[in-house]
């Protein structure tokens, strides 16, 4: 990974959010019937314009090289659309995307990886801003898990549908169930593996630990001890789609799974959210129960990573994991004494920053 200074990356969340408390103070708004703190739209995007620009003025991190050979190599005209689809048969709505912004902006392959990190974090705003009991600590967190470097700057077709999807959050919570659907229909038409999102969206609803999502755990473990049999299963699945042969090609033979660190990282909502189940229930907040239902989900396909494929199985947990970002702030916050949270804090944010050195320095 390259960047000026990776640190910087993270030291901007205390530097923005030291000046946001001295400047501005948060204002009291309602979300779902309470009465919550946040702030303006304004200055949560403030907050997150140093992330769009580096992953706008990125050089070669990542795939980066890829996805500027294919900006450049585009046609720039919306009449070439049938012409371009008809070579370019895997998804097609990426294709189109492509072609409709190079038809606007010309040939600057910045301001093209500009748009598209404007898009992304906006969604991610959107939800953080409004949703998160601690709206910094879940942009630092978003940050220091790497998540922002592996998919801003790295894998950024699957997370413009992961981010489009994040930002139904709200059609989500009011079971709008019809736009959803949709919505995830044309994001998959950007990655086909949005399409995941189909019955996870219906398995995350109801209260957290709820009997769907308990029985997702237990297919998924069972998937995990029985990979043998499991992965014929996933071929079948897979036939007619344009992974049909994930199961024979070099990169899944070769790939030995997700890293066991990570799989632990992003387990730690989930099995605090068991720890503190009590206080979910008691609470009952719609948003919780989704999140954490959500963090459940990520954490079981990244067991299920582990023993199959780091590089395809281990890209669908971040359809989830966002959620993390959303569940683990309200957990702190709830479970804990005022001082025990204090010391909480502290703990998680010095264990996402040995992560983070961990992924950033020794692993990349």
């Amino acid at each position: 990974m390259v960047l000026t200074n990776n640190w910087f990356a993270l030291l901007w969340i205390p530097i923005i959010g030291l000046a946001m408390h001295i400047m501005i103070p948060q204002k009291r708004v309602r979300i779902n019937g309470k009465i919550e703190y946040r702030w303006e739209m304004w200055m949560a995007i403030l907050a997150i314009i140093p992330y769009v620009v580096w992953a706008g003025y990125r050089i070669d991190t990542g795939d980066t090289g890829v996805y500027r050979k294919l900006f450049l190599s585009a046609p720039a005209t919306l009449s070439q659309i049938p012409e371009y689809l008809s070579n370019n048969t895997k998804d097609k709505g990426f294709s189109v995307l492509v072609i409709l912004i190079k038809s606007i902006i010309g040939n600057s392959d910045v301001m093209f990886f500009l748009l598209i990190a404007i898009f992304q974090m906006v969604c991610l705003v959107m939800v953080y801003r409004k949703y998160s009991t601690n709206y910094l600590f879940s942009i630092f967190l978003f940050v220091a898990s790497t998540d922002y470097f592996s998919w801003m700057f790295n894998g950024i077709r699957q997370f413009i549908a992961a981010a489009g999807i994040f930002a139904c959050t709200t059609l989500m919570l009011k079971k709008k169930y019809f736009p959803v659907v949709l919505i995830i229909l044309a994001l998959s038409t950007i990655h086909g593996s949005a399409l995941i999102m189909l019955p996870i969206v219906f398995v995350a609803q109801g209260k957290a630990w709820n009997k769907k999502t308990v029985l997702l755990i237990i297919a998924i473990v069972l998937a995990t001890a029985f990979v043998g049999q499991f992965t014929p299963i996933l071929d079948t699945l897979m036939a007619e789609t344009q992974y049909s042969d994930i199961l024979t090609n070099e990169i899944w033979l070769n790939d030995d799974g997700t890293n066991i660190i990570r799989v632990i990282v992003y387990s730690v909502p989930a099995l605090l959210s068991l720890v503190g189940k009590k206080f979910i229930d008691n609470e009952n907040n719609p948003v919780v129960n989704l999140s954490v239902n959500m963090s459940i989900c990520a954490a079981a396909f990244y067991l299920l990573s582990s023993v199959t494929s780091g590089i395809y199985v281990g890209r669908i947990p971040i359809y989830m994991s966002l959620y993390s970002y959303i569940s683990l702030p309200w957990l702190l916050k709830n479970i804990f004494t005022d001082k025990s949270m204090k010391i909480m804090y502290v703990f998680t944010i010095v264990l996402y920053l040995l992560f983070f050195y961990y992924q950033m320095f020794v692993i990349w």
